[in-house]
């Protein structure tokens, strides 16, 4: 998806109160509605986190995921490969007991992340 897409998601995004810090969060924040939209199809199957504290787990997962990278002397390819192994490590170890973890689609995340 583009970044116009993710602002024009985040036009609706007053509608879609149940994650945290939605009316606190930036224009240029585009995260946290990358994360309601991937949340959305497998809210129902959540059971242990109400929604509010896995958006907020999330986006702490994703916003962390450079953390440690080495920006100078490799490709981009290279630390986008970093950055998913980071994050998609951390979302996995803690999330991997969820029935739901392998039909969630964190793509939109990871691009809004990157």
């Amino acid at each position: 998806l583009k970044r116009s897409s993710f602002r024009r998601f985040w036009a609706q995004m007053p509608e879609m109160s149940w994650f945290p810090g939605a009316e606190f969060a930036s224009q240029d924040d585009l995260i946290t509605p990358a994360i309601t939209a991937a949340l959305s199809p497998i809210a129902e199957m959540e059971s242990a986190w109400d929604m509010p504290k896995l958006s907020k787990r999330l986006r702490q997962y994703f916003s962390n995921g450079a953390q440690g990278l080495d920006f100078h002397g490799q490709s981009l390819q290279d630390l986008v490969n970093q950055y998913a192994d980071n994050v998609f490590g951390t979302v996995f170890q803690a999330l991997r007991d969820r029935p739901w973890i392998n039909q969630a689609d964190f793509l939109v995340v990871l691009d809004a992340g990157v």
